[in-house]
């Protein structure tokens, strides 16, 4: 464990003395190389991509997930040199910024901003920290020594990052009552307690339920975000949620989350992470036999 922190803490060090064009160039290559070797996130990323895209043919499908193994390398090179940027550079690397009114409520409340993972969600939401108030959920990384790396890189423009627990819940909450922000990465699997079935790409996929729950309780605006790799920097995307996000509904909230995170991936599906078991828990009724919301949530 102690020659593997400082394996990566070195790697780290050096990676972020990379520009983007040469972190994105290095990335390409070692993506090329894993497909090459034909091993796990390859047999993954195809796996999720004809659950996600079963009409596509095979060449085109071959060809978007060797893109996007590349595209997930080059965020390694990306990631350790955002996490030591300014935020005056991590601004000057934004080539575009569409919809950024919708990060202030007209209303008076608090924004939810959605982030699926796609892009470069570590550099958009480091730059939106420079914009707007933000409390965001941290799940420690599986090597604790990783932590402070991670923890520091993102509260250092005045990010708060709370546990995900219950306390963790309660500290978004009161977030949004104070007309604050709260950053979430809404396709991530949750623990049995956290989730329903909802469709995502036309698969019954265990689909997180607390950004319905924070609406449920809040009244708050929600917000779909992205930040894609674009020809120089970042194109950073804000748009509306689907209507029915805020639907009383349990299942009706969530499968228009779902919704909406398709949305923003098929902008630019190379840039999303395939190679995440986004289908490990999956429900075995067809969606077409789904007679009513009540038999999904009971």
């Amino acid at each position: 464990m102690k020659l593997q922190k400082i394996i990566i803490n070195t790697l780290l060090k050096l990676l972020s003395k990379l520009n983007l064009r040469q972190a994105r160039w290095l990335g390409r290559i070692l993506g090329s190389l894993v497909w090459q070797i034909d091993g796990g996130p390859k047999k993954i990323t195809l796996e999720n991509l004809d659950r996600a895209y079963p009409v596509m043919n095979q060449t085109a499908k071959e060809q978007l997930a060797k893109r996007s193994l590349q595209h997930m390398f080059s965020l390694l090179s990306e990631f350790a040199i955002t996490w030591n940027a300014s935020s005056e550079w991590l601004n000057s690397q934004v080539h575009s910024f569409q919809g950024e009114e919708l990060l202030v409520c007209p209303k008076g409340k608090g924004v939810i901003i959605l982030a699926p993972h796609l892009g470069n969600w570590e550099a958009m939401g480091q730059v939106l920290a420079t914009k707007v108030a933000m409390t965001a959920m941290y799940s420690p990384p599986k090597q604790d020594f990783l932590e402070p790396i991670i923890r520091n890189a993102r509260e250092r423009f005045g990010v708060k990052m709370v546990p995900a627990t219950a306390k963790g819940v309660i500290s978004l909450t009161r977030a949004l009552k104070n007309n604050e922000s709260v950053f979430m990465l809404p396709d991530q699997v949750p623990a049995d307690a956290g989730g329903i079935h909802a469709p995502f790409f036309n698969v019954n996929a265990f689909t997180m339920k607390l950004a319905a729950g924070l609406i449920t309780r809040t009244g708050c605006k929600v917000v779909m975000a992205a930040g894609f790799q674009g020809d120089k920097g970042w194109d950073i995307v804000l748009e509306e949620a689907d209507p029915e996000i805020y639907s009383d509904d349990l299942y009706t909230s969530v499968a228009a989350m779902n919704r909406s995170i398709e949305k923003l991936v098929n902008y630019h599906p190379e840039q999303y992470q395939w190679e995440y078991k986004r289908y490990r828990k999956l429900q075995n009724t067809p969606i077409s036999d789904i007679s009513s919301p009540a038999r999904m949530l009971g």
